[in-house]
């Protein structure tokens, strides 16, 4: 029998590439591969990479440089081998790529011919090691954003057929999975380029699916987001549905919106979010902003901080503008200095701190229902709320466990509680 290849897998980035990672690492093992856990022990090193922002695509080039020196069969897959090729083919020339959409093919390439042969990734039967599962529903999304180089590297929108879906999300409650984080570039754009079924029918299919289990839903634009929010709301009552939502409203500022290509107006972000306190006053609204785009002015960034302040989101994910190659925001005019970016950022993430702190003391002295998802360090435990706010537990509890907690104190991030007995 012909040996195998060992092989050493390392991933970087969203939760797409951590699915892809997933589902490589079930592929080469159903096809006879060892994974090993370091470099020096592989014959053949695979690097699922991230470049959205230009420091994290640095760090994918300096792991290449360390790869290199090995000598050793080396694969690229994530979204520079989609979209950076000829940066990374000038530390390698002989790297072999594999896109986003072809993670299900990487056993051929590794192990050569008489592998198992997969049509579609969501086929891969994912050897799942916890209690999460990450659900790809698409690749690619629908929109045109200015500044983003992943849309380069995923493509266009194409919305995986509903059954396979539901197959893979059996086989992950099966296998003892208790949490799915359904995942895409942008789920409120599922089913756009198919008929007669949207996110909202994709989340009743997987609700029917009989077991005790938790749905994560993934980043929405808010433009999808506008579209199905009715049927939205409904499927959201489904008590298998974390009230959690994240939508990355990215600027406070009309104009900007525009420029960056975002499809929608500031007001928009809050209407969404004020319909959605209404029929849920506990659930968790997460974004994302960009600080420091070409041509914004302090009052711009002001009307940001302004918008933060009203809508009160409990997660900001704050990041400074990084210009991307092949976008059209790289060539745009009125580049803001490093500094006026960073001192942005300061501010934007001290209002984070401030607005999570005070939201935080709202759950100080009240008693929940919590799932446990992880084991800490020390013998501490972390479990999610029912919409999904994390408590640190200073006790071990076996992951997978419900319980009632009762939450002691609050940080700006986290809750901290303790077992009621």
């Amino acid at each position: 029998m012909e040996k195998k290849p060992k092989v050493y897998l390392e991933a970087h980035g969203c939760a797409a590439n951590m699915g892809d990672y997933e589902i490589i690492r079930s592929a080469l093992e159903r096809a006879g591969c060892q994974i090993v856990p370091t470099i020096a022990e592989a014959d053949a090193l695979v690097l699922v990479t991230c470049i959205v922002i230009n420091t994290t695509e640095q760090r994918m080039l300096s792991r290449l440089k360390e790869f290199a020196k090995t000598g050793k069969k080396i694969i690229v897959a994530g979204c520079m081998a989609a979209a950076r090729k000829e940066e990374a083919l000038k530390i390698v020339p002989g790297i072999i790529f594999v896109k986003p959409s072809e993670s299900a093919t990487i056993a051929k390439i590794v192990c050569g011919s008489g592998v198992e042969y997969f049509e579609s990734k969501l086929d891969v039967p994912v050897k799942h090691r916890g209690i999460q599962s990450i659900i790809q529903i698409s690749e690619g999304c629908a929109s045109a954003c200015t500044y983003c180089i992943t849309k380069k590297a995923r493509g266009k929108l194409v919305s995986f057929e509903p059954q396979k879906i539901v197959g893979c999300t059996k086989r992950a409650i099966e296998s003892g999975c208790r949490e799915l984080w359904i995942t895409a570039q942008d789920t409120g754009d599922y089913g756009k380029d198919m008929k007669n079924l949207r996110l909202p029918q994709l989340l009743r299919k997987i609700t029917e699916i009989p077991g005790d289990f938790k749905i994560r839903v993934g980043m929405m634009g808010i433009r999808g987001a506008n579209q199905i929010l009715g049927d939205l709301i409904e499927i959201y009552k489904n008590e298998k549905i974390y009230k959690f939502i994240h939508f990355p409203v990215q600027s406070g500022d009309d104009e900007i919106l525009r420029r960056m290509g975002r499809g929608y107006k500031a007001a928009d972000f809050e209407r969404i979010v004020e319909k959605l306190r209404k029929e849920f006053p506990e659930i968790l609204i997460s974004t994302d902003v960009i600080v420091g785009f070409p041509g914004e002015t302090e009052g711009q960034f002001e009307n940001t901080l302004d918008l933060l302040k009203r809508s009160r989101p409990e997660i900001i994910n704050i990041k400074r503008f990084s210009s991307r190659p092949g976008t059209k925001a790289h060539k745009m005019e009125g580049k803001i200095h490093t500094k006026i970016m960073k001192a942005r950022s300061t501010k934007a993430t001290a209002l984070h701190h401030h607005i999570g702190a005070e939201l935080g003391k709202n759950y100080v002295g009240k008693e929940f229902s919590a799932l446990v998802t992880e084991e800490g360090k020390n013998g501490t435990s972390f479990a999610r709320l029912d919409n999904y706010k994390a408590v640190a537990i200073k006790e071990k509890i076996p992951v997978g466990k419900r319980v009632k907690v009762k939450i002691k104190s609050a940080t700006y991030a986290y809750l901290v509680g303790e077992i009621v007995e």
